[in-house]
Order: structure tokens, then sequence, then C-alpha cells
């Protein structure tokens, strides 16, 4: 909360310093649309579900997440609306793939259900928890407008869609660079903390 506060103070203090470049009249709304992935974020270290995990377990699997992969896809559009001033809207998805362990069943309980070995087990192929959602958006600053490499820092909120639960997320950026920012293709990398992604969140982006 500490470091979402001191962001938010930093940002007011842009708006607020360089209002007067951004009504420059020979600036032009533009729309940008990007394409990312990035490192898990964090609610995913929670994937698959206590309740997946149960349902493998009655059904004699383990879930093996030593070697899990994380992918993570973004597809954010993009609204700049004055010279150093921009909004993002981000939808992005991630899920883990992991492998299973299968366990040897050894007799059934008083329901008749099949008790299994939890001590020893075989591989059993990998399996994919069930996906997350999030939306984010995000307003901007852009510390260098007029030069093809853009220095951005951003702050927000995003929601959160899992199994049936909606949390809400702060998103914090407190750097990102995009090279190209003069041209119609570019590409980007930042530094966040949000639902997205955390630590590094990168990709390729088009301007309108």
């Amino acid at each position: 909360m500490r470091a979402l506060f001191v962001a938010g103070l930093l940002l007011l203090g842009c708006v607020i310093s360089v209002r007067a470049q951004d009504t420059s009249p020979v600036f032009k709304k533009t729309w940008s649309v990007e394409i990312g992935t990035g490192f898990r974020p964090l609610h995913m270290t929670l994937s698959p579900s206590r309740a997946r995990e149960r349902e493998l377990m009655n059904q004699g699997y383990t879930v093996d997440k030593k070697n899990a992969f994380y992918p993570v896809i973004s597809l954010t559009g993009i609204l700049r609306t004055a010279r150093k001033t921009e909004f993002s809207f981000t939808a992005g998805v991630s899920w883990c793939h992991h492998s299973l362990i299968l366990h040897e069943a050894f007799g059934t309980d008083p329901n008749g259900n099949p008790r299994y070995s939890m001590q020893y087990g075989t591989p059993a192929g990998h399996a994919d928890s069930t996906p997350i959602f999030t939306i984010t958006a995000q307003w901007r600053h852009i510390w260098t407008p007029d030069r093809q490499v853009h220095l951005y820092t951003g702050l927000g909120a995003g929601l959160l869609s899992s199994g049936g639960e909606i949390l809400p997320l702060p998103a914090i950026t407190p750097i990102g660079i995009r090279i190209g920012a003069q041209t119609h293709f570019h590409v980007f990398v930042e530094c966040t903390m949000s639902p997205v992604a955390s630590i590094v969140h990168g990709g390729l982006g088009w301007k309108f």
C-alpha cells in the first residue's frame, strides 16, 4: 500500500507539472494495439486451484509443479490523449501447464471409493489448469514524448476472474520502454506488478 501511495503522488505531480505541455496544438490522438507476454502473475502461484487438485486426487493423480510452465498472453489497447498522457486497457489470460503423477490403487474406503498410495507414483503426462482471465486499466505518463524511445510510468487497477470469483487488484508500472514509438510498429518491455504479469512484461505493438 505504501508503494501504491507513493506512486500515486509521483504521477499526480507529473500531471500538474506537464499539463501546459500536454495541450500542444500540434498533438493528434493515436490508438495502438500491443500483444505481449511476461513472467507469471503472482496469483498464478495458487494454480491449479485446491478444488482442481482434490478432483485429480480422487482419480489417483497428484500435481507436480516443479517444472510447471505458466503461459501468459495479453492484448492491450492504448489511447494517447495528450503529448505525455495515455490510457491502456489490457485483457490477459494465464494458466499453469503442469505434470501429473498417477498413484496405484490398493483398495476401497467404506464408501466404495478407491484408495491410492500417495508414497509411490509414476509420471502420467501433462495437464492444464483452468485459465485465469484479467482486465486491467492504467493511466500512463510518457516521460520522453518526442523521442523514438518512450519511457513511461503507469498506475491503475484490474479485475481477476477465477472459478466464478472476481477480485480487484492494483496495477503499478514503475518504468516501461517503447522502442520505435514514432513508427507504426514498435517493441516494448516494462517492469510491472499487475494482474497481467509480474516483474517483466513485453511484446510487439502497432500504432494506427
